[in-house]
């Protein structure tokens, strides 16, 4: 197994952290969306956020990551 993401991976997740405030977690995807709507996000950042499903709470990037399809980063 792979430890680290690909360099578009890594990209991707990056564009969705700096996109939200850290102070936001845990929160929900309505609240996602509207924070990264507020911090004037990419509309490729909001539209994957209005991917993520209605019934979860988020603690973080990461998290939010996964819901999404992306690869699990393994630090050793």
């Amino acid at each position: 197994m792979d430890p680290a993401l690909d360099g578009n991976e890594a990209e991707q997740r990056s564009k969705i952290a700096t996109s939200l405030k850290q102070t936001i977690f845990p929160a929900d995807k309505p609240t996602l969306v509207q924070d990264a709507r507020d911090n004037y996000a990419d509309h490729w950042v909001i539209s994957r956020l209005e991917q993520l499903p209605d019934d979860g709470k988020f603690d973080n990037v990461q998290r939010i990551w996964e819901a999404l399809g992306g690869s699990e980063e393994h630090r050793v």
